[in-house]
């Protein structure tokens, strides 16, 4: 995918949405906030394998993608080995909706996040499609499977 792609699917996903924004910076960056949810755009190389707590089986990692990061939760401090092991555990579970995506913690911000990645531009309905899911599960991971994650690795 090519850069001048991937910021016009941003563009119609934030023009969606009443935002008038230019969809990615030079960095090659964007969000919205619908809500109480919000959604990251990036432009650039795969998602580091060690970031990601469970690859699906369709989920490939490409070199150059749009990647939409759906933000789950944000960490006040790093969490415990206990707590990333039952979200690894989750993740990894087929019966725990992802909407495709991946589940990745970022540690350089703290968070949690389910993450699409494109390496070919999809119709832009498409996009908005699966884009508005990845927000709506990632609102169903922090209202409920995060919230079982973390007691569970209380013990």
């Amino acid at each position: 995918m090519k850069f001048d792609e991937a910021s016009s699917l941003v563009r119609s996903y934030l023009a969606a949405y009443g935002a008038k924004d230019t969809g990615l910076n030079s960095d090659g960056k964007g969000g919205v906030r619908i809500g109480h949810l919000e959604v990251y755009f990036e432009f650039g190389s795969s998602l580091e394998p060690t970031n990601v707590l469970a690859w699906r089986a369709n989920t490939k990692a490409p070199q150059k993608v749009l990647k939409a990061n759906a933000r789950i939760y944000t960490f006040l401090k790093e969490p415990s080995e206990a707590l990333m092991r039952e979200l690894k555990r989750a993740a990894q579970d087929e019966s725990i909706d992802t909407a495709n995506g991946a589940v990745v913690y970022q540690p350089e911000n703290q968070g949690l996040f389910l993450s699409l990645q494109y390496e070919k531009a999809p119709e832009p309905a498409r996009f908005k499609e699966e884009v508005d899911e990845l927000l709506l599960v990632s609102g169903a991971w922090l209202e409920g499977t995060l919230e079982e994650c973390m007691e569970r690795a209380r013990g």
